[in-house]
């Protein structure tokens, strides 16, 4: 069973939804809560990605820095 925080591909508002219509994503309230747990989920996600990618970032420059070639290195 998946996370309700976190809803899967095949767990969305609208599968076997009985007031399912053409273009009701606007006005369903189901499916906006839905999509609101999306958005939040995307945010911490690409929060996370961006730390990461910070880090990953520091930890290069750093690593370049060591082993660059300094006058007299053969």
């Amino acid at each position: 069973m998946p996370d309700p925080g976190k809803p899967c591909k095949d767990c969305t508002a609208c599968k076997n939804c009985p007031d399912r219509v053409l273009h009701c994503h606007s006005s369903c309230e189901k499916y906006k809560a839905y999509k609101a747990i999306i958005e939040q989920n995307k945010a911490e996600l690409s929060e996370e990605k961006a730390e990461k990618d910070f880090v990953y970032n520091v930890k290069r420059e750093v690593w370049k820095r060591y082993n660059r070639r300094r006058p007299g290195d053969k």
